[in-house]
């Protein structure tokens, strides 16, 4: 998967189910076998990538009290 992939499942199943399920606490694990160039995962995502993730998440549940703890 490449990016435009992984971004549009992101924002068509991801983000929908976060503001669906509308958590008070959300928990990000940061693993990075997506990354491009990472042999386990065999994936192709750029940092940018990652970046805009973390991002959305973080304006959608901006306004709906909700803490982020990303580790």
């Amino acid at each position: 998967m490449d990016d435009n992939a992984y971004a549009m499942a992101f924002s068509e199943v991801v983000l929908p189910a976060i503001y669906d399920f509308d958590p008070q606490l959300l928990l990000i694990s940061s693993g990075f076998d997506a990354a491009k160039g990472d042999l386990i995962g065999d994936c192709l995502l750029s940092p940018e990538c990652f970046g805009l993730m973390t991002k959305s998440i973080v304006e959608l549940v901006r306004n709906k009290n909700c803490g982020i703890v990303v580790r």
